[in-house]
């Protein structure tokens, strides 16, 4: 289960029975297609023990059923639509990055791009989704190029890019941090006088060290994997249909071939007379 936006309810309808609004239309990403559709709610019902409104909804375009749920409908405030209900959607969309989030960090050509790929990419236009993501990693890598490095695939761009890219600088930084006289080495001292916030922050550290060190170089292990996988298929598709218009083309030669068989004994067949016919006039 995901809470989703407030503002994923597209339309609200008022309910003369228990006086209040419940959804009637919901925009949200389907977690089978990945298409941002509006999903048409029904079977809607209302828990007053626990001021809750679920209902449920088809996909427009695959047809997988969507659950969802509203809490705090009474804070809703009834037909005004005031409150700010909860929305919890079940089963959950695939999580993707919010580009937004990290405008501050993204420079804003790769942030264009990026945000353009992901918008085609839930539009369902696969193809084009396959153009621009490559066009934004040529982007991401271009902002990389020392002066003068070749820019002519993607291969050598991100071949180019690698030594302008400082992997060990945030790492380098976090020594610096552990020192003595550093921030980090300061808060592990004074680990007694240790707050909420103080914790958050290192849990936060901890998280992204793991992920650093861990968990992407084994995404990008998987991915490579997933690629080699998509790859073969890909060729072993493209193969069968090869062979499948070789046997058509085959089959429809072979059948002008028959074609023509029978045209000339059809043609060798018709008026003998006609064929014995000078002879009698020269007799």
């Amino acid at each position: 289960m995901k809470q989703i936006p407030n503002e994923s309810i597209r339309k609200w309808a008022y309910s003369n029975s228990n006086k209040l609004s419940h959804p009637v239309s919901i925009a949200a990403i389907c977690p089978e297609c990945a298409l941002n559709v509006v999903f048409n709610t029904k079977r809607r019902l209302y828990d007053p023990n626990r001021d809750t409104s679920s209902c449920s909804a088809d996909c427009p375009a695959c047809g997988t059923v969507v659950d969802f749920w509203v809490v705090d409908m009474v804070g809703h405030a009834r037909q005004e639509g005031d409150g700010n209900p909860g929305i919890y959607m079940l089963p959950a969309p695939r999580d993707h990055m919010d580009m937004d989030k990290h405008e501050e960090m993204i420079p804003e050509n790769v942030m264009r791009y990026c945000k353009t790929a992901q918008d085609i990419y839930y539009s369902g236009n696969l193809m084009a989704t396959n153009v621009l993501i490559k066009t934004a990693m040529e982007t991401i890598f271009d902002d990389f190029l020392p002066i003068g490095n070749s820019r002519s695939d993607l291969s050598m761009m991100i071949r180019d890019s690698i030594s302008s890219i400082n992997h060990n600088e945030p790492l380098a930084k976090l020594s610096s941090s552990a020192r003595k006289q550093g921030d980090l080495h300061g808060l592990f001292s004074n680990h007694h006088g240790t707050d909420r916030d103080t914790a958050d922050a290192l849990m936060e550290l901890l998280e992204t060290l793991i992920m650093y060190l861990y968990i992407l170089p084994s995404r990008f292990k998987e991915l490579e994997s997933r690629f080699a996988a998509l790859k073969k298929s890909s060729d072993d598709k493209q193969e069968a249909r090869d062979k499948n218009e070789a046997r058509n083309r085959n089959e429809a030669d072979d059948a002008d071939e028959a074609h023509d068989t029978d045209d000339d004994k059809n043609a060798v067949g018709q008026n003998p007379e006609d064929d014995d016919f000078p002879e009698e006039q020269a007799a």
